[in-house]
């Protein structure tokens, strides 16, 4: 999908989790911080470009990704994605201008799997539809991905800000419940160890 960028924030200041982006979920020896998963499944999905953008140091050496520095002004815990998203597009445009959509993906929602992405990304590109957002079973934001029409979002986020990436004429995939936990307490990082590990009694 080489007019779709592929987007992964990622902030050092996590107060909940310290150092989540890189905690493991396998524990089979293999490089498979949060991050590299995802950016793993993004690739199997057909995502060529993608950037990572950060302030945590510890990241820059991640494999497969173009490195976009994160300001420190939207590193706080209370800045929300599509602001860090508008900064991006805008200062990066004559290099986003390639791109159709984004795709942005959560390395703290790690489980979904690949040929679902593939499948939103397909269905979004074939339909030139607006955009695609994975929800869970109950038809809540999973935070896996979303995928979203680059001059829509930038038009809709000038006019409306307060709406972040729920634009108008955006679809929806519905994923598993295993693959929507999101990691956010240890807790979450632990059912997260367990679904990947196949450790679920049935």
């Amino acid at each position: 999908m080489r007019d779709t960028l592929g987007i992964i924030l990622a902030r050092k200041g996590s107060k909940r989790l310290p150092g989540k982006n890189l905690e493991r979920l396998g524990f089979d020896g293999l490089n498979n911080n949060l991050i590299e998963i995802v950016v793993t499944k993004a690739k199997e999905a057909m995502i060529t470009d993608i950037w990572l953008c950060t302030d945590d140091r510890a990241l820059r050496y991640t494999g497969g990704v173009t490195i976009i520095s994160r300001p420190e002004q939207l590193s706080g815990d209370n800045v929300p994605s599509e602001a860090v998203i508008s900064h991006i597009l805008n200062r990066h445009g004559p290099d986003v201008d390639r791109y159709k959509y984004f795709c942005l993906l959560q390395a703290t929602a790690p489980l979904f799997k690949p040929r679902r992405l593939k499948q939103a990304l397909t269905r979004v590109h074939n339909d030139n539809l607006t955009g695609c957002v994975s929800v869970n079973p109950a038809f809540e934001p999973s935070g896996n991905f979303y995928i979203i029409n680059i001059d829509l979002f930038r038009h809709n986020y000038e006019s409306r800000p307060e709406q972040g990436l729920w634009i108008p004429g955006i679809h929806i995939m519905k994923l598993s419940w295993k693959e929507c936990v999101d990691i956010d307490y240890i807790y979450d990082l632990r059912i997260a160890q367990a679904v990947y590990e196949g450790n679920v009694i049935k």
